[in-house]
């Protein structure tokens, strides 16, 4: 895991990388857990499976551990470093799905510390917190404040993996795949305006054959035109007729219909079939030579199309039977969330380095 971790980290030339819900426990020595090239800060979760959380930042970046800024009731740990001269606070939290406190306590304990570190470091720091907060409200946190930074799902078509910055310092955000198998995504945050390449990015490649009412009708009238006798008597042999009759029929549908070359990538919602994306390949091509009046009728096809593709994904669910209306609903839910999307926070090196 470590490995594949280590490898995520030098791909995306990562400087501080945020993980959630680590599972390590006092038994896991730092030797065991650190990555080379890399320190590590841990908070491990103590007298319960699962939890804790981990801060790897880059051996040549000076860091302070705040401990007097933790709470335990709460998995947050807090580093400081600096970006040039300026001071850099960044927490790490993991927020369970079925905490053991109030999440109210965890957003005023927050929103204190946020204003503390506010008022009293000299300059003007920055402050970041990131991790899987599952299903605290965003809201509140933004009213701390703060600049929510990652606004897509990241898990199974929830924004449970966050990101927020007290100032707009990370505006190049990108949530990609990770080489670990694991059902959240990564966030990469950048500083500058760099390409953030999702390496891990997997790549389907399909062929289809587009259809329109233009194309029936040459078929059509290409069919009309044949001598249809000349198959029938052919050497008087119905094996040699066959394949002089499918070799017209397939004659006249790769003329009419030529295969369409379509690549469906791991980023694409579940909605973006071929037949999708050649539609939108095809509106594009339309905007960029100014025909919007065509482009827009093709944008009203792309949303029926993608309204029939959920329609049929939620089709066989029985919402209004006895008892098992209520497995449906949650079932019904998990589509929703998997067709409307889609922890671990990377900071790269910036371009003139901390």
């Amino acid at each position: 895991m470590l490995t594949l971790l280590h490898a995520d980290l030098l791909a995306q030339n990562v400087q501080v990388a945020v993980i959630s819900e680590t599972w390590f426990k006092a038994r896991h020595t730092t030797a065991a857990t650190t990555i080379p090239g890399y320190n590590v800060y841990r908070l491990d979760r103590v007298r319960r499976r699962g939890g804790g959380v981990a801060i790897y930042v880059d051996v040549g970046v000076r860091v302070e551990v705040c401990s007097t800024l933790g709470n335990k009731d709460y998995e947050v740990l807090w580093i400081k470093t600096y970006i040039g001269t300026s001071p850099l606070f960044i927490c790490a939290l993991y927020h369970p799905p079925a905490p053991v406190y109030e999440p109210t306590g965890l957003l005023d304990y927050l929103e204190v510390t946020v204003a503390d570190i506010i008022k009293t470091t000299p300059g003007s720091p920055t402050v970041i917190i990131a991790g899987d907060m599952n299903r605290l409200p965003a809201d509140r946190l933004v009213s701390l404040g703060l600049l929510s930074l990652v606004n897509i799902p990241t898990h199974r078509g929830n924004c449970l993996d966050r990101m927020y910055c007290n100032v707009p310092s990370y505006i190049n955000i990108k949530v990609v795949s990770s080489l670990i198998r694991t059902a959240h995504a990564m966030v990469v945050a950048c500083p500058d305006a760099r390409f953030i390449k999702d390496i891990n990015k997997q790549r389907r490649v399909t062929y289809m054959r587009n259809r329109t009412p233009a194309q029936d009708y040459t078929a059509v009238k290409q069919l009309a035109n044949i001598n249809w006798s000349t198959v029938l008597t052919v050497h008087n042999d119905a094996q040699l007729g066959f394949n002089y009759f499918y070799a017209i029929i397939t004659s006249i549908v790769d003329s009419v219909y030529p295969l369409r070359r379509v690549t469906i990538t791991s980023r694409d919602p579940p909605f973006i079939t071929p037949s999708i994306k050649l539609l939108l390949r095809r509106r594009n091509r339309l905007m960029r030579v100014g025909n919007v009046e065509e482009a827009g009728a093709i944008s009203v096809r792309v949303g029926v199309a993608i309204t029939a593709y959920n329609s049929r994904r939620l089709a066989d669910l029985n919402l209004t039977g006895g008892g098992s209306a209520g497995g449906a609903i949650s079932t019904m839910w998990e589509r929703v969330r998997k067709i409307s999307g889609g922890g671990v926070f990377f900071v790269p090196r910036p371009t003139g380095g901390y």
